[in-house]
């Protein structure tokens, strides 16, 4: 049997599986679980998320250093995802340095992007100081 056979039989046998009933639902399945298990990775806040709360990014901070800080502090769930999404949501630059408030609970690709884009969520006040 040549390998241009064997690559022909091969296909036809996954055409014809792919063709019948049971296919069709395992593929089903197949697709829902991997759409749930990125919404738990991605999308979940994670647990006893500190709410009303500043954490200042320092400079010369690696990205992982700032992720582990994150996840000991309960904001996201893994420190190895959030240093994978800061790194390619920030094209390479790494976590951008200032003081972020997080008022309610955010996901793990929520924070990763604040991090990795500056959205530090801080409201500017103006102050007035009357002389006198």
């Amino acid at each position: 049997m040549q390998i241009g056979e064997r690559f022909y039989s091969w296909q036809h046998a996954m055409v014809s599986f792919l063709r019948t009933r049971n296919a069709k639902y395992v593929a089903a399945v197949i697709f829902l679980c991997i759409c749930a298990s990125f919404y738990f990775v991605f999308f979940r806040t994670a647990t006893n998320f500190p709410v009303n709360t500043v954490v200042t990014v320092g400079r010369g901070v690696t990205v992982f250093q700032t992720a582990q800080f994150f996840e000991d502090k309960n904001f996201v769930s893994s420190a190895n995802l959030m240093s994978l999404l800061v790194r390619v949501l920030s094209r390479g630059h790494g976590a951008l340095a200032g003081d972020y408030y997080f008022e309610h609970a955010q996901s793990l690709f929520q924070v990763s992007y604040r991090i990795a884009t500056g959205d530090f969520e801080l409201k500017k006040v103006k102050v007035t100081i009357p002389e006198g």
